[in-house]
């Protein structure tokens, strides 16, 4: 089974697709759901280099294969910029994994596995009066995450509901991707993103700008045909489409 994302750029020309060098790679479960985070770089720059997407290969049931490439200019002695931005991205997994056996994923050849192995290791740290480990939780707080884009997909059959694809931005390295919050009034969807920062601002956080790359759907079903819907991201008016 093949998964395919693949971000759209325009002004592509005289450019060559590349696998992306991957800085770090890493599968958390959130309430029995697993989520993939891996930060890929633009080594051109972001002027000469641009996120091209990823795809997913499950080649065994233990064994999960991704692959992630950016676009970078071919001509050579062009300048290009020296940022090398981060890309972060996100992919949900899902949750149909077998209690007591371990997962593989190779993001560009680099590993991770998972679920994580509790660490039994015994020695002297500070506990709580329960014998557990003290554990230092930062306080956060929800804010409108950045709109980097978003596109309209329409179904393949027409039983089929229509999906919205966005790109949204994680303006730092604490920043992490939160919540899909929608409304419906007739035809009109209103969608707000979020993203969680830390409430303490004086925390330093990485100067990294990553982007979350996520899917809403519209609507249980088909809309119905011939109807002209809107879709308002973060106060944004940013589609406008007649349903097919």
């Amino acid at each position: 089974m093949i998964h395919t994302f693949t971000a759209q750029h325009p002004d592509d020309i005289g450019m060559i697709e590349k696998e992306s060098p991957i800085e770090d790679v890493e599968v958390r479960e959130v309430d029995g759901e697993y989520f993939l985070t891996f930060v890929s770089r633009l080594p051109l720059g972001s002027i000469c280099s641009k996120f091209n997407g990823y795809k997913i290969k499950q080649r065994f049931s233990e064994h999960i294969v991704v692959t992630v490439t950016h676009m970078e200019i071919s001509e050579k002695n062009v300048p290009c910029t020296k940022d090398y931005p981060a890309v972060v991205t996100e992919i949900p997994l899902g949750g149909d994994f077998e209690s007591g056996r371990t997962y593989m994923v190779l993001v560009n050849g680099i590993e991770a596995t998972f679920p994580e192995i509790a660490n039994t290791q015994t020695g002297d740290s500070d506990t709580s009066g329960s014998g557990t480990p003290e554990q230092i939780v930062n306080e956060t707080i929800e804010v409108q995450a950045p709109i980097e884009g978003s596109t309209i997909v329409e179904p393949e059959t027409h039983n089929n509901p229509y999906i919205l694809k966005i790109t949204s931005g994680l303006p730092s390295g604490c920043a992490q991707f939160n919540a899909y919050h929608s409304s419906l009034r007739g035809n009109d969807y209103s969608i707000e993103v979020t993203n969680r920062i830390p409430a303490d601002q004086t925390i330093a956080c990485t100067a990294i700008y990553g982007y979350y790359e996520g899917q809403f759907t519209l609507g249980d079903g088909a809309l119905k045909t011939g109807e002209t819907y809107t879709v308002t991201i973060n106060g944004e008016l940013a589609h406008t489409f007649v349903a097919r």
